[in-house]
Formats: structure tokens, C-alpha cells, sequence
């Protein structure tokens, strides 16, 4: 018996504990909340705001590039030598601004010629002029004769043939002057090319060289590119935006564009474009803005973000937006009964409208009061509760301006 003591007393201290523990486990479930127990659920602590109305925006912030509102290339129309390069990347270019000097020495050799050839028809053109006075003069003569009987036919008309002849030959002159002084005016226009010109008509907009494609001594080729030219006020933000989101945009909307370069300073733009078709791939649509630009901040290649405002309303009921919860499916806020001695709430459902912010505005139904913001996973309608002071802020939601419209 004395053998097996300690085996009989492990096994009373083994039964004694599992007795205890089911005795607690029974204690547990009688007083849980699915029975009713001799103690009522203690209030669950909440945190509350206070309902309010105004203006609420439905604004969202689209992501982009700043594109230059005109991009060209300035090339050579001639070729020949680079003598000179008179700006470089960054340099401001004016219209009709001499930005190159192709080496025209031969081009001025072409001109000299020309203007040699045209001397020559003028000559020609003069001695078939006097050739053809004279043929006038024989003309009337023979006239003369003819009519006092004394010149015969033949001669007549051979003196007609003379005439026509020198006629003809006149007109020939005045055909090869005109030729000549055409060919004058190519070789001068080819002269002229010779001074690389950035010519472009753009409301008189002034660029900046983007790109340097020659150097002097270079040897260039006609339309071979000699600078890129971009215009910079006013400048383009690209954005593309959803099907959600495209129907509520309208040419000359007014949006505001920050880019990280310029820091907070927030330009002006204005919607210029809307593309009527989606893009395949993305199914997302091209939106073009004009952004005035007069000191040059804003860059092309720079990533911007145009904020613009897609709707504006005046909500009766605006809550926070951390007061929305789910039940069932369903969007509901759990308002405080302020009539009620002991602080319970009412579970209401309602339907979300446009969010701004940390806020959203209630389409229905109107409330007045204070709202549950923290702690509605604890609660049910009429569940008693206990109000405690609201947490500082940084708990609110995204930051201002950056919302969209509710689920």
C-alpha cells in the first residue's frame, strides 16, 4: 500500500484541479453574454463627434507629366560647313531668331553667277527690242510703198516676217529674263538659308533650346537637325483618368498643379483637351491641361499632381468618415441617445455620399448629434456605452484633398 502512495496522490491532486477548472469554465459561460447573468455587460468605452453640415468637394488628385506645349526641330535647309553656333542648351530662342551660320561661300558664288546669267538675258532682251523697232519701221515703209503701188507682194511679205520674227524674239528674251531673275531669287532664298533660322508661329511664344544636335566644323546635310526648341509658358500636364472619373470632367474645368521641384506653390490650369477614346490597355482616357508659366518653374519630363474638384454640395449631415461601419452588408453609424439616463446608442443606416477629406457627407438620412468615431466593432443597437475624450488627430483618414466619392 505504501508502494503506491504517491501514485494515489498525484491522482487526487489531478482530479482536484480538473474539478476546479470545470467549475470555472461553467461559472464563465453562465455569466457570458449569451445568457443573463446575475451582471449586466459593462459600457463599452467610445470616442464621439459631433454631426455637422456645410460645403463638402468631391476632389480628387490625378497623377501626370508635364509635357512642353510645343516641341520642334530646327534644322538646315542647305548643306554645308557649321561655321558658328549661336546658342546652347538652355538658351531662350525668339521666332525667326539666327541660331546657326552654314559656311555659304559657295552659295554667294551661285548668287554672283545668277546675277551674271540675268545681265545677259537683259542684254539679249535689249538688242531684240531694238531689232524689233527697226522691224516696225521697214513695216510702215513698205506699207507706204505698197500703198503708192511701187512694192510687190513678195517684199511685203518677207518685210512681215522680219517683223514677226523680231516679235517672237523679243518675247523669248522676256521669257528667259523672267527665268533668270528666278533663278536670282532661288540662290538668294538659298543664301539666306544659310543663317539657320527658328522659325515657328505660336502666338509669338518665346522657347528654350532642349537639345544641341551640331557643333561647329560639323558637317550638315539639307534637314539635317541643327537644335531642339521647346515652349515652356504655356506649359501641358497630361493626366489619364478612369471611366469613373471622365464623365464628370469638361473642357475649361479650373484645377490646381504642384509638382515636387516647386514645392507647395500650386499653379493654375485649366482642362484644354479631353480625348474621346480610351486607351485599350489601361482603359483610362488622355486629359490635357494648359498651365500658364511665365517664370519657367514647371519643366517638361516633371511628375506632376493636378488636383481638381469633380463635384461641390451643400450636406446637412456631414460626419467623420472613421464613423462609417458594416453591418450586414450594409453602411450604418451608431448615434448616442442623449435622451436615455444611461448613455446608449442607436444603430442607423445610412447612405454615403461625397467624401472630402477625413469627412463624409450622408445622403440620407438627415442626424443631428453626436456620432460613435472609435469603438463600433463592440457595439449593437442599444448597447450601453461610455463616452471618453477624443484622441489626438492624426487618426483621421487621408489628408484633405485627396477623397473621392463614398462606397
Amino acid at each position: 500500500m505504501k508502494k503506491h502512495l504517491p501514485t494515489i496522490l498525484i491522482l487526487t491532486l489531478v482530479l482536484g484541479l480538473s474539478a476546479l477548472v470545470g467549475w470555472l469554465a461553467w461559472r464563465g459561460v453562465r455569466d457570458g453574454p449569451g445568457i443573463q447573468g446575475d451582471r449586466e455587460p459593462a459600457p463599452v468605452a467610445v470616442e464621439v463627434a459631433a454631426v455637422t453640415s456645410g460645403t463638402v468637394r468631391d476632389v480628387r488628385v490625378l497623377t501626370g507629366t508635364l509635357e512642353a506645349s510645343s516641341r520642334f526641330l530646327v534644322a538646315s535647309k542647305v548643306g554645308g560647313l557649321v561655321q558658328r553656333m549661336l546658342v546652347d542648351l538652355g538658351d531662350p530662342v525668339e521666332p525667326d531668331q539666327v541660331v546657326a551660320w552654314i559656311d555659304d561661300a559657295e552659295l554667294r558664288q551661285a548668287v554672283m553667277q545668277a546675277e551674271a546669267d540675268l545681265g545677259v538675258r537683259e542684254a539679249e532682251l535689249a538688242r531684240a527690242r531694238s531689232d524689233l523697232a527697226l522691224a516696225e519701221r521697214e513695216f510702215e515703209r513698205g506699207e507706204q510703198l505698197r500703198e503708192r503701188g511701187i512694192a510687190g507682194v513678195a517684199q511685203l511679205d518677207e518685210i512681215d516676217a522680219r517683223l514677226r520674227a523680231a516679235q517672237s524674239t523679243v518675247r523669248l528674251a522676256e521669257a528667259q529674263i523672267a527665268s533668270a531673275q528666278s533663278a536670282l531669287q532661288l540662290r538668294e532664298i538659298e543664301l539666306s538659308r544659310a543663317r539657320v533660322r527658328a522659325t515657328w508661329s505660336d502666338n509669338g511664344a518665346s522657347g528654350v533650346v532642349a537639345e544641341r544636335h551640331q557643333d561647329p566644323g560639323n558637317t550638315v546635310q539639307a534637314n539635317d537637325p541643327i537644335i531642339s526648341v521647346v515652349a515652356l509658358d504655356p506649359i501641358r500636364a497630361v493626366v489619364f483618368v478612369t471611366e469613373r472619373d471622365y464623365t464628370r470632367l469638361r473642357i475649361g474645368q479650373q484645377a490646381a498643379i504642384t509638382t515636387d521641384a516647386t514645392g507647395a506653390t500650386a499653379f493654375e490650369g485649366t482642362i484644354e483637351r479631353i480625348a474621346p477614346v480610351f486607351r485599350e490597355a489601361s482603359r483610362q482616357a488622355r486629359i490635357e491641361l494648359r498651365v500658364p508659366n511665365p517664370d519657367g518653374l514647371m519643366r517638361p519630363g516633371l511628375f506632376a499632381r493636378v488636383r481638381v474638384v469633380l463635384a461641390e454640395e451643400e450636406a446637412g449631415t456631414i460626419v467623420p468618415i472613421e464613423a462609417l461601419a458594416r453591418r450586414d452588408g450594409r453602411d450604418v453609424v451608431f448615434m448616442i441617445d442623449e435622451d436615455a439616463e444611461t448613455p446608449t446608442v442607436r444603430m442607423v443606416e445610412v447612405r454615403p455620399g461625397v467624401i472630402e477629406g477625413g469627412r463624409v457627407a450622408l445622403a440620407e438620412p438627415a442626424l443631428s448629434g453626436r456620432v460613435v468615431t472609435l469603438g463600433q466593432q463592440l457595439l449593437g443597437d442599444g448597447s450601453r456605452v461610455r463616452v471618453v475624450e477624443r484622441r489626438a488627430a492624426g487618426r483621421n483618414g487621408p489628408s484633405p484633398g485627396e477623397g473621392g466619392t463614398g462606397p
